[in-house]
């Protein structure tokens, strides 16, 4: 009889521990006790064979306790500070001490500041650990665990805000079959070593990623059948999410809202992704972690995502995961937190990526920008109010009046004629003329630049041979280019992407409204043929242009044969 009053209470016991009082598991509630997240990106996971700096190697400064602190000032709530340890391994696969010693100070230091911290194999990944023939008697297998199991008993001890995930982005040389075989083993071993070395680590969080961190059904699908199959309830499943590939460096999509081929928008998107993951995991009491999250176009130049498209993107995501066991952890390698002055750039992405952890903010419902081409036209605004409410309007900081300069209502905020004349009535030259601040009871607030603009006047481009980039002068007259085409006289794109019709925005195409000229790349130029093209642009005051090129005998000439076309 005692034998089974044992039995009884241990599994009472077992329960408690993986449901809190509401019936929430506890994965769920360990990751709705992350809150939102930041990463520590090209820093400890910074490599190269050749002039390793360690965690200099990739421009970053050394990490100080000063960061991490900024950081926790911020309201993070979590940060994933991402390791590569390949080239800092010996034959024997032992990691190197003295880098391993640094990793662990700054480990230390953001639990000392009370933050949630994730130990993430990074590059290893792609480095090595994707050529793994599936056989545990191969060198990659070997390294792996060995890897962990040095990783696991260094920080056996600490407490449960620390927590392990597996490998970034895993992937495989093989069938995708296999690739999900050969992840389900390696996510099986790390999870054995884990557990078995003893210490906090038998009841550790631990994140398991999917294929390459996707988020397609079938990665999802695979991923939930391995955390079943471990029986284990402290474990977080996790995807990377940088949105679709065309709004995420801003190739012909950069709004939100923009459609894509078939019709959907980013912002379906992401909501069908967070609905996807509540009915894979959540439903099943498993919590999820985005590891990464934001737009891949940051890395390739500061200025190619248009910042209020960013604001809406994070402002979204946040608000569609706030309340459930989603967690988000922000993807910055430098391009976002100065790690040395601490401030965001730019600062008003700063301010909706701190507002979103708390609350929802309004925003304007087109671009960031608004075009004004009769300045004793009237002007409105259209303002998405996410429940907030307004309280301030100012231009250039001057601060405006309701009911004499404006009046507001539900859709946005109408300013009165005279107002738009007095402001820009001695206004000279085209182009950003100021702009209108909106603060809000809560959340961020919004800036909408203002532009006067008139007829964009596009000139004969110099002859240039194919392969060379042609400049086109433009008189912009404050336009600004949303996107733009090439298409050949059979109506064949010209393109540097899979069948995808638009050019890449500071790749492919780069305006630049201080010269007064629009380069279309080398690159470009060089998959051109034999006679005519069209080049067709786009701007943000919705006007459409076209220009000519023509090739003969590998020489460009440019001209412009249609104007403005109205929409």
């Amino acid at each position: 009889m005692m034998n089974i009053l044992k039995l009884v209470v241990l599994l009472s016991m077992i329960v408690q521990q993986q449901t809190n009082i509401s019936g929430e598991s506890v994965s769920m509630t360990y990751v709705n006790n992350l809150g939102s997240g930041w990463n520590l990106g090209n820093t400890f996971d910074s490599h190269d064979i050749e002039a390793d700096l360690g965690e200099q190697t990739w421009d970053n400064p050394k990490v100080s306790r000063e960061l991490i602190q900024a950081i926790k000032a911020e309201g993070f709530q979590s940060i994933r500070i991402p390791l590569t340890l390949h080239y800092r391994m010996d034959s024997e696969y032992m990691i190197d001490s003295d880098y391993l010693d640094r990793y662990e100070d700054v480990v230390r230091w953001a639990l000392e500041e009370d933050l949630y911290v994730l130990i993430n194999l990074h590059h290893d990944s792609t480095e090595w650990l994707n050529q793994w023939d599936g056989q545990e008697t191969s060198d990659e297998y070997k390294r792996f665990v060995a890897i962990w199991t040095q990783l696991a008993d260094r920080f056996s001890e600490y407490n449960h805000h620390l927590f392990f995930e597996s490998i970034n982005e895993p992937s495989f040389e093989a069938e995708e079959s296999e690739q999900y075989t050969r992840l389900a083993k390696i996510n099986r071993a790390f999870h054995s070593v884990v557990r078995e070395s003893g210490g906090l680590n038998t009841q550790r969080m631990l994140v398991l990623p999917t294929l390459l961190s996707k988020s397609r059904q079938a990665d999802l699908d695979a991923l939930l059948s391995e955390i079943q199959q471990l029986n284990d309830p402290y474990l977080i499943a996790s995807i990377h999410y940088y949105g679709e590939w065309e709004f995420s460096n801003n190739i012909g999509v950069t709004m939100l809202d923009d459609p894509f081929r078939d019709g959907k928008t980013q912002r379906e998107l992401n909501e069908e992704l967070i609905g996807q993951l509540e009915r894979t995991f959540t439903d099943q009491q498993i919590g999820v972690l985005i590891g990464e999250y934001g737009l891949l176009g940051f890395d390739r130049h500061p200025e190619v995502n248009n910042v209020g498209e960013t604001y809406k993107f994070i402002e979204q995501m946040n608000g569609l995961t706030r309340d459930k066991p989603i967690a988000l952890m922000l993807w910055d390698n430098g391009q976002h937190f100065n790690r040395v002055t601490f401030g965001w750039g730019p600062e008003k992405l700063g301010d909706i990526v701190v507002q979103s952890m708390f609350s929802s903010s309004a925003y304007g419902s087109y671009i960031d920008m608004t075009f004004i081409k009769d300045i004793q036209g009237e002007l409105f605004v259209n303002l998405e109010f996410n429940e907030t409410e307004l309280q301030e309007v100012l231009f250039n900081g001057e601060r405006m009046l309701e009911g004499q300069d404006y009046e507001k209502n539900e859709d946005g905020v109408y300013f009165f004629p005279q107002v738009i004349e007095r402001l820009l009535g001695e206004v000279e030259a085209m182009g950003n003329v100021g702009t209108l601040t909106f603060r809000f009871n809560t959340g961020a607030t919004w800036n909408q630049d203002v532009y006067l603009f008139d007829q964009m006047i596009l000139g004969e481009s110099q002859d240039t041979e194919v392969g060379q980039a042609v400049l086109i002068p433009v008189d912009y007259a404050g336009n600004q280019i949303k996107r733009v085409s090439i298409v050949s006289q059979t109506g064949e794109m010209v393109t540097t992407l899979d069948n995808w019709p638009y050019l890449v925005y500071l790749e492919d195409f780069i305006p630049d409204y201080q010269k007064g000229q629009l380069i279309l790349a080398e690159h470009v130029t060089s998959l051109l043929n034999e006679g005519d093209y069209t080049v067709t642009i786009e701007t943000h005051s919705n006007d459409t242009y076209q220009y000519v090129l023509t090739i003969q005998d590998s020489v460009i000439a440019g001209h412009s044969v249609v104007g403005l076309d109205d929409d």
